[in-house]
């Protein structure tokens, strides 16, 4: 019965396990409380993927691709009014239209 094989633990692998698994944290919770599905699945991926990948060289190259994906398939913010777009936020008593308002009038 051969022994269990836990993959590639070298101090590279690990470190840049530890490295993309904190990104994608960051961008899974950012994701969760924004509201936003792009971050919030491509944090969960950036998590997950050091698990399944046992080169060191391509633990580095998805992980920095992840990570640039985060960055260009972001949500431009469209001017002042971006917290209008929470839910938090958001309310029928405070419409945002006058936090644009005052933003236009300094």
């Amino acid at each position: 019965m051969p022994g269990l094989n836990l993959g590639n633990l070298s101090a590279a692998n690990l470190i840049a396990g530890f490295i993309f698994g904190s990104i994608g944290f960051v961008a899974f919770i950012y994701g969760r409380r924004m509201h936003a599905w792009k971050p919030m699945f491509l944090g969960l991926a950036l998590m997950v993927f050091p698990y399944f990948v046992e080169a060191t060289a391509w633990v580095y190259t998805i992980g920095g691709l992840g990570t640039l994906s985060l960055f260009f398939l972001r949500e431009k913010p469209l001017g002042p009014d971006l917290k209008c777009r929470t839910r938090r936020v958001f309310s029928a008593r405070r419409p945002c239209r006058p936090a644009l308002r005052r933003w236009r009038d300094r």
